[in-house]
Formats: C-alpha cells, structure tokens, sequence
C-alpha cells in the first residue's frame, strides 16, 4: 500500500508538471499579438484552470464516496430500514458549483424523505 502511495504522488506530481507546461503554452498561443501582459491576468487564468481542475477532482472523489454508501439506512422517525437511491445536487464547492450524488431515503411508514448521516450509510 505504502508503495502504491509513492507510485501515485510521484505521477501526480509529473501530471502537474506536464498539465503546467501545456497551460502556458496554450496561454502563450491564446495571447499572439496582445502585447504585455500583467502579472495578475497570469494569475487570473491560473486561478481559472485550478478551480475548473479541482471541480473535477471533487465530483469525482464525491462519485467515489457515493459508490461507497450502504444500499439501505434506517428511518430517523420509526428506526425502520428503507431503501436508499442516489440522487443528483449541486453544492458549492471552494473551487466553484459541482453536483454530487447524495443518498436519499423514503419511508413508507413515516411517509418522509431522509437524508442519511454519513456515518449512517457507511461513509
């Protein structure tokens, strides 16, 4: 295990460099002709690509955690076990809106929708 953490930081770190040169070069060829360019355009097309890459990230870390979650969860009101499905919503992350997918129960006997805690459904 510990060998597949190194594996994947040293990959990441590659991916970063090569993600970073193909950036600037992409920057480079988007601004032929614009003549100077400020220090903070720089950094606000950064600050762009970072937060599309991490809205990325976090929906597909959220997938994961989703695929993770228990099929059933009982009822808060009757302690019941309902079936759970799995439905779309859009929260705001640090890096900008992204939709997840969120467990949601119903209860036939309470005639209630619920949204389980995580630690409820195994996450």
């Amino acid at each position: 295990m510990d060998g597949d953490v190194e594996r994947f930081r040293k990959r990441l770190a590659e991916l970063f460099d090569e993600v970073a040169e193909v950036a600037v070069r992409l920057d480079t060829a988007e601004r032929q002709g614009a003549g100077l360019v400020h220090f903070s355009q720089i950094e606000m097309g950064v600050e762009a690509r970072v937060n599309a890459l991490g809205r990325q990230m976090v929906t597909r870390a959220a997938r994961e955690v989703a695929a993770e979650a228990a099929a059933e969860a009982k009822c808060p009101g009757c302690g019941r076990k309902c079936p759970l499905e799995t439905l779309p919503r859009t929260v705001q992350s640090l890096h900008g809106p992204v939709e997840i997918m969120e467990p949601q129960g119903s209860c036939p006997s309470c005639r209630r929708s619920f949204f389980p805690a995580a630690g409820s459904v195994g996450v």
